[in-house]
């Protein structure tokens, strides 16, 4: 198995960040389009809640803790 020069594994690494993210807005585009005119339940923002997660607050309540 032959290995990867070091620029075209940088360039392999950076397609695939890239085709993650094309892919995951992607998804939350069919996700709401779903939502808003297929059930038509109206828009809900489901992104991350940062009112909950406060920079004082000793941990963060909108993710489980590693039990």
């Amino acid at each position: 198995m032959r290995s990867l020069s070091k620029s075209k594994w940088m360039e392999a690494v950076q397609s695939y960040v890239l085709y993650f993210f094309f892919y995951s807005v992607l998804g939350w585009l069919y996700e709401v389009f779903l939502e808003v005119v297929v059930y038509r339940w109206g828009f809900t923002n489901r992104g991350v809640p940062t009112a909950r997660c406060t920079a004082s607050a000793p941990w963060c309540s909108c993710w489980p803790s590693p039990a």
